[in-house]
């Protein structure tokens, strides 16, 4: 699930509400901001590790 639009208009708390809702559901939920998604996944590349950071994070059901 991707909610886009500028800092402060309030996409936190939806996201926040759907994968609490999503944990009780028996889902697996990873949760972050696009920055810090953005950094992880550039660190991962700069390592030459993308491709295991990927599956880390491909064995959440909800991202």
């Amino acid at each position: 699930m991707i909610l886009l639009g500028p800092p402060g208009i309030g996409m936190t708390h939806p996201a926040i509400g759907l994968g609490v809702k999503a944990t009780q559901a028996g889902y697996s939920v990873l949760f972050d901001t696009a920055s810090n998604w953005n950094a992880r996944l550039a660190t991962a590349h700069q390592a030459g590790r993308l491709e295991a950071e990927l599956k880390k994070i491909r064995r959440y059901k909800l991202t």
